[in-house]
């Protein structure tokens, strides 16, 4: 996938709300592949010995964190993103935002899923392998889902805002900071 994130931050500002929201995208994708890794050493695992155990559950702790980072991001970025579509959808643009909004909808459901398997193994570990399968799906399909998304709004929806004239574009500044940025918070 083509993400354009060099060709979208060319000639814009550290300011400019597109470098933002680029920004976003980018800490999704790496927060992204810390929780794929972390499942990819889960799944490996097919018996709950002591040492695996202990394995597992560091592992499911370090992957509840990320993902609550993961829907914290996703939260402030989708309603940046919302200011966004009804700005589009009042100039007549209507289809890519409808479908970017189908898209958040099925995130939003993978997450939630995730983060309900993921406290269900923080409570009871020996669940792990009977749950395993359905959070390694789901890891899968949310790393592909992100990864279309953003690849979609960075080549269809954020040229569109880049052509946005000053006045429409300070006031979704003001809208974005109320809103808040992404702070980075470092997991180990």
């Amino acid at each position: 996938l083509s993400f354009r994130f060099d060709e979208l931050n060319r000639n814009i500002s550290e300011e400019h709300i597109i470098k933002k929201m680029v920004d976003e995208h980018k800490s999704i994708l790496e927060i992204l592949s810390e929780l794929v890794k972390l499942n990819n050493e889960n799944k490996h695992i097919f018996e709950l010995k002591d040492l695996k155990k202990e394995i597992v559950s560091n592992n499911i702790n370090k992957m509840y964190e990320l993902l609550n980072e993961l829907i914290k991001l996703d939260k402030i970025h989708h309603l940046k993103e919302d200011i966004i579509f009804q700005i589009l959808e009042e100039k007549g643009i209507f289809g890519m935002p409808y479908v970017m909004k189908l898209e958040h909808k099925e995130i939003h459901d993978y997450l939630e899923e995730i983060e309900s398997i993921l406290n269900i193994l923080k409570m009871d570990a020996k669940e792990f392998i009977s749950r395993k399968e359905r959070l390694n799906l789901l890891v899968k399909f949310l790393l592909i889902r992100f990864e279309d998304n953003i690849a979609r709004e960075n080549t269809n929806i954020y040229p569109l805002v880049n052509k946005f004239d000053d006045k429409i574009l300070s006031e979704v500044e003001k809208k974005f900071n109320y809103i808040g940025y992404y702070q980075k918070k470092v997991v180990i």
